[in-house]
C-alpha cells in the first residue's frame, strides 16, 4: 500500500471522527433545549395564571431563537466537514485505482454500500469485474454528488424534525396563552 494511500485513510478518519463529534454534540444539544422546553411548555399547559403563562413563555421563544441558531450552525459545520470526507473517499478510491482489483477494499465497499442502497448489484457487474480504473465521473458517482442517504437522514431530517418540533411547541404554547387572555378578557366584561 503507498504512502499517499495510507496518508489518505488517516486524514479520511480524522475528517470522519470530527463529522461523527459535531453531529453527537448537535444532537445531544438539540435535545437538552427540546427537553427544557417541553418541560417549560407542559409546566405552561397546566397553569390557569396568566402572569405564570408569560413567565413561561418568554424563556420558550428565547430557547427556542437559541435552538434554530444552533441548529443552523451546526448544520454549516456538519455539511462542510461531510464535504471533507467525500473529498478524501474520493482520493482513497483513486489511489486504489494504481492496485490491482482484488485490493480495493474501500472500492469494494462503497460499491456493496450503494448496491445495498439500491438494492441491486449492478454496480457490482459494473465496476468489480473489471481491471482497468474507475475515471472521475465514476468516483464520483460511487461516493455521491451531495448528501448520500445517512447524511439526508442525520444532516438535513433530524434538524428539521427538531425545528418542527420547536414549530409545535411555540404554536400550542401562543395559542394557549391567546385562549387565556381571551377567557380573562371576556370575563372582565
Amino acid at each position: 500500500m503507498s504512502d499517499f494511500l495510507r496518508n489518505a485513510i488517516t486524514h479520511a478518519g480524522i475528517q470522519d471522527n470530527l463529522l461523527q463529534t459535531y453531529r453527537t454534540l448537535s444532537i445531544s444539544l438539540q435535545s437538552l433545549l427540546l427537553a427544557i422546553g417541553i418541560f417549560l411548555t407542559v409546566t405552561l399547559l397546566d397553569s390557569n395564571n396568566i402572569e405564570i403563562i408569560r413567565f413561561y413563555l418568554i424563556p420558550i421563544y428565547l430557547i427556542f431563537i437559541v435552538a434554530v441558531y444552533i441548529s443552523q450552525k451546526f448544520m454549516d459545520v456538519i455539511g462542510h466537514r461531510g464535504k471533507d470526507v467525500s473529498f478524501w473517499h474520493k482520493q482513497i478510491i483513486a489511489l486504489e485505482q494504481e492496485v490491482g482489483q482484488s485490493r480495493r477494499y474501500f472500492t469494494k465497499f462503497k460499491v456493496s454500500q450503494k448496491n445495498c442502497r439500491n438494492l441491486n448489484d449492478y454496480l457490482t457487474q459494473l465496476i468489480e469485474p473489471r481491471e482497468e480504473p474507475l475515471n472521475k465521473d465514476e468516483i464520483h458517482d460511487l461516493i455521491g454528488r451531495g448528501m448520500g442517504h445517512t447524511r439526508k437522514v442525520l444532516d438535513r431530517w433530524i434538524p428539521f424534525g427538531i425545528r418542527a418540533i420547536w414549530a409545535v411547541i411555540v404554536i400550542v404554547s401562543t395559542y394557549y396563552y391567546w385562549l387565556e387572555i381571551t377567557k380573562e378578557i371576556n370575563h372582565v366584561l
